[in-house]
């Protein structure tokens, strides 16, 4: 079955390499809990080192920067994620894209459930804000 629901997503900037990491961080939209993904995933990085954090953010001010969305998703509940191939999930995506209006889709597995996205974040997600090395800073004061 085909459920619309909302979600809160994290995005990283792009990282030295161009990727940028997206995460489905909850159902509905959460702001507290985005940030507070944020923060821990600066704190895996960084070991909670607040000039290593500087260094970053002083040479690749995206390293140590995330936004948070709102995103319409399609949650997938009659689908097992362990029969998921490259081709099963080209086969997925392509036609709820198209229905959705979107100009490509990728597969994220949540909390044992397959939720299909867009992969182009201005095509449906709600910039929510910001978390990152100043907040982190001030979190810690």
């Amino acid at each position: 079955m085909k459920t619309k629901k909302t979600y809160t997503l994290l995005c990283s900037g792009p990282l030295m390499n161009g990727s940028m990491l997206q995460e489905l961080v909850c159902e509905g939209y959460d702001p507290d809990r985005a940030r507070a993904r944020a923060k821990q995933r600066l704190d895996d990085e960084f070991k909670g080192d607040l000039f290593s954090m500087k260094m970053a953010a002083q040479f690749q001010p995206s390293s140590v920067e995330y936004t948070y969305y709102s995103a319409e998703g399609i949650e997938l509940d009659d689908l097992d994620p362990k029969t998921l191939t490259q081709n099963k999930m080209k086969e997925i995506c392509e036609p709820i894209a198209a229905e959705m209006g979107w100009s490509a889709a990728y597969i994220e597995l949540f909390e044992k459930v397959c939720v299909v996205l867009p992969k182009n974040p201005g095509e449906t997600y709600t910039p929510g804000g910001f978390y990152g090395f100043i907040d982190y800073r001030n979190d810690a004061l």
